[in-house]
């Protein structure tokens, strides 16, 4: 039986879960796996067992341990490091991302903090979540200028539709506190689509992938 925890590869177990009950459903699949994408449902849904539960106890450990060995063969290019301090700083450190949920057309701005949802993507990307490492107990908190200052992240995430509601790149530097971050003045954003990036499913690995690239790129975006 799977436990909530982090799992041999970075990742909680239910994320790794998660990527192979997606992949699961995408053989076959059933009106549990439709509803297993969250990692809040899935805390519950798999400390029952889920593979047990459905039936195919079997076929979901066989998935299990395809999709954490997919999501391993990742992690292990990952580089150590990248940071922008780590040009400064002897032996280079891991970057610190600060996830950013942002609804221009609203008016909402949050600076996710330890219970985003994105810390162990982050993590697993070689990353270090830099609200949870400032203090953010919460899922989210209103972006201040002083709360971005403490987080200092050397990149920021968004999702992608997120950055379009705020027009672009030039929109998110003028949102108070994120130009004056590490991020801000090299322009080091990192973008993953809305549907993937707080869901996991059969395209963890390549979410993954694409972050970790991402936010050990050097430069910035035009």
């Amino acid at each position: 039986m799977l436990a909530c925890g982090v799992g041999p590869v970075g990742l909680p177990a239910e994320a790794v879960a998660a990527a192979a009950e997606g992949e699961r459903q995408s053989e076959g699949g059933d009106e549990h796996a439709r509803h297993s994408g969250s990692l809040g449902h899935l805390c519950a849904f798999h400390r029952s067992g889920p593979a047990r539960a459905l039936g195919v106890s079997a076929t979901g450990e066989r998935l299990r341990k395809r999709t954490g060995k997919r999501i391993d063969a990742v992690r292990n290019d990952i580089p150590q490091g990248g940071g922008a301090r780590g040009a400064e700083e002897k032996g280079g450190d891991r970057p610190r991302v600060a996830f950013l949920y942002l609804r221009g057309s609203a008016s909402v701005y949050l600076l996710g903090g330890s219970r985003s949802g994105a810390s162990s993507l982050i993590e697993a990307a070689g990353g270090v979540d830099a609200g949870k490492e400032s203090g953010l107990k919460k899922d989210f908190t209103a972006i201040t200028s002083e709360a971005l200052a403490k987080a200092a992240p050397d990149v920021i995430l968004v999702m992608t539709k997120g950055l379009d509601s705020v027009h672009g790149v030039e929109g998110l530097l003028k949102i108070p506190g994120v130009a004056q971050t590490p991020a801000g003045r090299h322009r080091r954003i990192a973008t993953i689509d809305d549907g993937v990036l707080l869901n996991y499913g059969p395209r963890t690995d390549q979410v993954l992938r694409d972050l970790a690239a991402q936010i050990h790129a050097k430069g910035g975006r035009p």
